[in-house]
Order: structure tokens, then C-alpha cells, then sequence
């Protein structure tokens, strides 16, 4: 049922009160979080301020788990980074990141790391690349649960062993084809790629590249660069 927003003035109390009536899914998992509504469609429907008080909120909680208080360097920080993210990130849901958040917190499955305990853009994108990338991967589970596609029986524990105890380092050579190849797999999973018309769902692949080629230690900038424009131009 959508909810009744009113017109109200910009006090904190008044936006946490606007922020309340967004139907946020409270923990989404599987099919849930692919349900959530876009940041862009949260703002029109109730507006930005209270978009980036839900953001803020789950930044702040960060800040505190990080520093145990949260420092007056940090809040202009917050006001800044939440920004950022509601641009950045218009075509994906406030579920999105503040999971990817809450996930880097706690350094999920040891796949949201933190080594040098930051808190900036570059490690947001990181963490929620890497959450947009478990969300593709569940939207294709549940493509093969619909089309009643059995699941292989794996024992994922054994498997993973078994391929790093053969894995050779990778050369760049490898890693960059890997983020090509990562690419080709996030393209046909989200069903658009550069030569798209729609410029948020660009700058979301842009993203996703970006956040991936840390994931791989692609520490290269120019080379990474120099593969995204390759991209955009279609070869």
C-alpha cells in the first residue's frame, strides 16, 4: 500500500518521520532485495532528504563500529558520501547499499574488506559492487529455480579448496582479461551494456568495472581506464 506523504518542513525530526514511511524491506534477502524499488523512484516518491537520511543513518552506524564515536571529520564526510551514493547510484535501491554497508561492516564471507580502514568513495564502491554482483548472481539462481532447472549438488567448501591450492598467481595479462570476461557475465545477467541509451545504467556498469578491478588488485588506473573506454566503444 503506498504510503501518504506530506508536505513538511526540513527539520531533522520531520525527515526521520519521512524516512520512516519509505517501504524499506527490513533485512531483504533473495527475491526480496531483487523487488526493491530504485534510489530515483525513492526520491520522487518521497523525497531526497529523507532517501539520504536512511543512508546516513547506516553510515553513521559504520563510522561508530570503525572509531567508536563518530568523529566531526566523519560527519561532513556522511553528508558528502550519502550524496554521492543517491548520484551515483539512481537505477539501484537503498536496500543495495545499505546491505553492501552493513555487509562491510561485519566483512561478510570475507568478501568486503577493509585493510586500510577507510571510509571514502573508493571503498563504497568496492563493498557495493561486490553486493550488485551477489544480486546478479541471485537473480540468475532464480531464473534456473523458474525454468525448474535443477541446481548441481556442489560442495562449494571443497571445490574453492581444491581450485586455489591449483591456481597460479595471475599475471595483469589474466586479470585483465578477467575483468573483460567479468563484463560479458554482469552485461548479459542485467540485460544492458555501454552501447545502451539510459546513462545511469552506463555509469552503474562503470561502477561495477571500477569496483571489480580492485576486487582483482587491477592497480593499474590507466589500463583500467584504457578497457572501459574499449568497452564503451563496443570492441
Amino acid at each position: 500500500m503506498k504510503s501518504q506523504i506530506q508536505t513538511y518542513t526540513k527539520t531533522s525530526n520531520e525527515i526521520e518521520l519521512r524516512a520512516e514511511q519509505i517501504p524499506l524491506i527490513s533485512s531483504p534477502k533473495g527475491m526480496q532485495l531483487l523487488e526493491c524499488k530504485h534510489i530515483q523512484d525513492q526520491v520522487r516518491e518521497h523525497g531526497e532528504e529523507s532517501v539520504l537520511y536512511i543512508i546516513q543513518t547506516a553510515l553513521k552506524k559504520l563510522a561508530i563500529a570503525m572509531y567508536g564515536e563518530i568523529r566531526d571529520s566523519a560527519k561532513a564526510q556522511i553528508q558528502v558520501i550519502s550524496e554521492d551514493l543517491v548520484s551515483k547510484y539512481p537505477t539501484d535501491s537503498i536496500e543495495d547499499i545499505i546491505e553492501a554497508i552493513k555487509k562491510g561492516r561485519r566483512n561478510h564471507n570475507n568478501k568486503y574488506p577493509n585493510p586500510y580502514n577507510r571510509f571514502n568513495m573508493e571503498l563504497f564502491n568496492g563493498w557495493i559492487s561486490t553486493q550488485l554482483e551477489e544480486k546478479a548472481e541471485q537473480r540468475e539462481k532464480t531464473k534456473v529455480i523458474e525454468s525448474k532447472e535443477p541446481i548441481p549438488d556442489i560442495d562449494y567448501s571443497t571445490a574453492i579448496y581444491k581450485k586455489k591450492k591449483r591456481e597460479k598467481p595471475k599475471t595483469e595479462e589474466d586479470k585483465e582479461s578477467d575483468l573483460i570476461n567479468y563484463y560479458k557475465k554482469i552485461t548479459a545477467n542485467l540485460g544492458f551494456n555501454f552501447q545502451c541509451s539510459d546513462e545511469a545504467k552506463k555509469r552503474t556498469l562503470e561502477t561495477l568495472l571500477e569496483g571489480y578491478s580492485n576486487n582483482l588488485r587491477l592497480y593499474d588506473k590507466e589500463k583500467v581506464n584504457k578497457i572501459i573506454n574499449n568497452l564503451k566503444k563496443g570492441k
